[in-house]
């Protein structure tokens, strides 16, 4: 039977609302103290309301943007945006990486592998221990099938659902045209692996500045616990809670991509927060224990380099105490020399930063080297793109890697936008695609997993 909302409206759960807001804010002053960034407020090019007050935790410095392309379950036009080319944290770009000879895999920590560097932080929900990488393969359930039986089955695969009819985790579907997602494909499959999962909020023209918006308005009925809406959220959760498998799930993913032009945020800020509590508070209500909240931002640069820079992500952050991990999505620009690469090499950096401020495992949620750096190419896509988010992983110590193996051509969603095939499955970067897996950094399908996750 679905619940109603009508328990989350209680005064009990709203005067728990009003603390923990309260600790936020708190939180949020002793972190900047720590981070030196003077205050608790969020960049200057934020929106000034009481949600970026409320939810950051504060953010390192560098003004923040968007732009906005997702998975399956976001279908967003996304030319012109650009990525840096996995450049790592110290502002280097991905052709010359400090520790990455030409054509390399950065697959080492440095010193003797065998030895495990000191934690920094404490474990969290499905976090491996330091130096170590969950690998995760999407987005289509027949590609990531075709990767396994060439590589053997990652650490987890990749899912898209959303919060208005459950689709690709109640029941099988391809969004018209993005990629399958099938949560029953996997469901006997005798492998320990993980899985990890996108979940919309809302439909339609998503956008958190723009005029003349045509959300469909799900989101804001989730944020305030209509029944439905959170009966839906329910079905989603005990569906993967049913599973036995551990469960990274993206609320809201990519929340801060630009949709509109000149506008910036997929979600209102304060709504975003109000909805991913209630995410959190549903996992709690379904004994959920092996799912773990990801807060995954978009965090590039405006799709038209001529218009003003977006807010950063940090507005959007509900709260140390319901984010599990923190996520940012890593693709290419389109064209090289992108006045936008410096930006979002910046905001890698800062992600990392914030995530290890706040405590969190930091994962690529989504990558794909697009076109421009086409497994097809061999060296030139491996030293153009690969090794550089492979150092960026290194260097951040990234507990997740989520990579698109897709043939994006043969999908009408993204056929002809420059997304191209990005299998590497008997392209000529295999082998050392093979090589950087087989690594001491990479973690894959075992029959140990399940232990390495702490479960």
């Amino acid at each position: 039977m679905l619940k109603t909302g009508l328990h989350m409206a209680t005064i009990p759960y709203m005067l728990f609302r009003m603390i923990r807001g309260a600790t936020r804010i708190l939180g949020c002053c002793a972190c900047s103290a720590a981070l030196s960034l003077g205050g608790c407020s969020p960049d200057t090019e934020s929106l000034s309301n009481d949600s970026a007050a409320r939810g950051s935790g504060l953010p390192p410095s560098a003004a923040g943007g968007s732009a906005g392309t997702g998975g399956a379950g976001n279908p967003v036009s996304s030319a012109g945006i650009s990525s840096g080319g996995g450049a790592p944290p110290d502002g280097g770009t991905s052709s010359s990486i400090s520790g990455t000879a030409s054509g390399g895999v950065a697959a080492t920590r440095g010193g003797n592998s065998s030895t495990e560097p000191p934690r920094t932080h404490t474990r969290q929900k499905l976090e491996p221990a330091d130096g170590h990488t969950l690998l995760f393969v999407g987005q289509d359930s027949g590609e990531i099938d075709d990767y396994a039986q060439a590589f053997g089955m990652p650490a987890g695969l990749m899912l898209y659902t959303n919060v208005w009819d459950g689709l690709g985790v109640l029941s099988p579907s391809d969004f018209g045209g993005y990629g399958w997602s099938d949560l029953s494909r996997w469901q006997n499959r005798s492998e320990q692996f993980a899985l990890q999962v996108g979940m919309d909020l809302d439909h339609g023209q998503n956008c958190g500045s723009c005029g003349n918006c045509t959300r469909a308005g799900f989101l804001e009925q989730l944020a305030q616990g209509d029944g439905a809406r959170v009966g839906l959220v329910h079905a989603i959760v005990k569906a993967l809670r049913d599973t036995g498998r551990p469960v990274l799930l993206r609320v809201g993913y990519e929340f801060d991509g630009e949709i509109c032009p000149g506008g910036f945020g997929k979600y209102p800020m304060a709504a975003y927060q109000r909805a991913f509590e209630r995410v959190h508070d549903i996992v709690q209500d379904e004994h959920a224990d092996r799912i773990a909240l990801v807060w995954n931002a978009w965090a590039f640069q405006a799709r038209d380099p001529g218009k003003a820079v977006g807010v950063a992500p940090w507005g959007w952050y509900p709260g140390d105490d319901v984010v599990d991990w923190i996520g940012l999505s890593v693709f290419p620009g389109f064209a090289a020399g992108d006045i936008t690469e410096q930006y979002q090499t910046d905001k890698r950096r800062q992600l990392a930063e914030f995530a290890k401020q706040h405590g969190k495992p930091l994962m690529i949620a989504e990558s794909t080297p697009r076109a421009r750096f086409a497994p097809a190419l061999g060296d030139a896509a491996w030293n153009g793109w690969y090794a550089g988010v492979f150092a960026y992983i290194e260097q951040s110590d990234a507990k997740a890697f989520s990579y698109i193996n897709m043939n994006w051509e043969a999908l009408p969603m993204w056929r002809g936008q420059g997304w191209g095939d990005t299998r590497v499955q008997g392209s000529a970067v295999a082998q050392k695609w093979q090589a950087a897996q087989r690594g001491d950094r990479f973690i894959t399908s075992s029959p140990g997993l399940y232990q390495e996750l702490g479960l």
